[in-house]
């Protein structure tokens, strides 16, 4: 879980480097704000990333995952 995790910080700073950027190669929005919010989000999900571990490595998740083969069997019945 934690590979996977650590796999998608190169995506997300790709991403904000494509927002910030626009697609257009000018910058289109305000570089100051769009910093602060990258910063803010940033580090709730790191704190998000370390409290979801600890209840991985806590909690068995075998109910969980019999709840999400029920759930896609009946939504595969379903649609």
């Amino acid at each position: 879980a934690e590979f996977s995790f650590l796999l998608s910080i190169p995506i997300i700073l790709a991403s904000l480097v494509y927002e910030l950027i626009g697609g257009s190669g000018e910058f289109s929005f305000e570089v100051l704000p769009m910093t602060v919010a990258f910063i803010i989000a940033f580090l709730v999900g790191i704190f998000s990333i370390k409290f979801m571990l600890k209840i991985i490595k806590k909690v068995k998740l075998g109910w969980f995952s019999l709840y999400l083969v029920v759930l896609s069997f009946a939504l595969l019945f379903l649609l």
